[in-house]
């Protein structure tokens, strides 16, 4: 997602990251790795829970969700390929436009 965030901004598209982690470790980890984007703490799983992400393990499941400007939810990526996920939701967006 970092590597392609020169694209995401010219097509407008505004990244938010969702984490189980504290505020403090995900503060950490966006500098650590240079992150463009912000990353929302939800350590007590509300958002997790009301999206569908949690799971039986300890660790929820990777989800992305788009959300046009008027909040409206247009398309969800259940199975997330690290490798490609970025030009998969370039290549969403494009469609729907």
């Amino acid at each position: 997602m970092r590597d392609e965030s020169k694209k995401f901004k010219d097509f407008n598209i505004k990244v938010l990251g969702v984490s189980y982690d504290s505020e403090s470790k995900l503060k950490a980890f966006k500098e650590e790795y240079s992150l463009p984007f912000d990353l929302l703490s939800d350590s007590d799983k509300i958002m997790g829970s009301a999206y569908g992400v949690n799971s039986f393990y300890f660790f929820p499941q990777r989800k992305t969700f788009l959300i046009d400007e008027e909040g409206m939810l247009v398309h969800v990526f259940d199975s997330v390929n690290l490798n490609s996920h970025p030009e998969d939701i370039l290549s969403n967006f494009n469609q729907s436009e």
